[in-house]
């Protein structure tokens, strides 16, 4: 009985160094207060595009706006982006990196199955109808999801982006797939750390 069960361990490391250079393209799916944004900044590649959540699907400056639950929107994202640029190396998907929440999970459950579940549903599916094969790393970083000491703030409903996370390397096998969960950063000091992490990341 004693090896049915299992208690996850935790366990702190350096930041990583790495080079603001990226090998390949990168499509960021931005969060709503700026980390996406200053990311792309920091990776200085004209490939890399950023897409925001938005009520249609249109092109912006440095990237798209695209309705998280509309299906469809995911493919032609993708068609242009490797029409444009190439198979994307890396997708670094940012949706769930928010402040903790006020109100109750009910209150914002359809968003979050939206941003935590749908949109990574699509996203492997426009993978998978456009055929692309070539290595591709996508980073899902999310906030308040994992329980690692006794203060923290959980925010459960966000374990919906696990499912995705742990299935679509098996329908893909070319997509290598990593949640990454962090405390949300307060100031910019907090935002530089998270940052320089990510980037080691990619």
């Amino acid at each position: 009985i004693g090896s049915w069960f299992y208690r996850p361990q935790w366990q702190r490391r350096r930041l990583l160094q790495s080079a603001t250079e990226t090998r390949g393209g990168v499509i960021i799916f931005a969060d709503e207060n700026g980390v996406g944004d200053a990311l792309a900044e920091r990776l200085r590649d004209s490939r890399v595009r950023i897409v925001r959540s938005g009520r249609v699907f249109a092109r912006e400056d440095r990237g798209f706006t695209v309705p998280l639950d509309d299906s469809a929107a995911y493919v032609e994202l993708l068609r242009l982006v490797v029409q444009e640029d190439g198979a994307p190396e890396s997708i670094i998907h940012l949706l769930n990196l928010s402040p903790p929440a006020a109100d109750s999970p009910r209150s914002r459950l359809g968003e979050t199955m939206s941003r935590a579940f749908l949109s990574l549903l699509h996203l492997a599916q426009a993978i998978g109808e456009l055929q692309l094969t070539s290595p591709l790393q996508l980073t899902v970083v999310s906030s308040t999801l994992q329980w690692v000491s006794r203060d923290d703030t959980v925010e459960a409903e966000k374990a919906l982006l696990l499912g995705p996370v742990r299935v679509i390397p098996r329908e893909y096998p070319n997509v290598r797939c990593q949640s990454i969960d962090v405390e949300y950063p307060q100031n910019d000091g907090e935002r530089d750390r998270i940052l320089t992490q990510l980037v080691a990341e990619i």
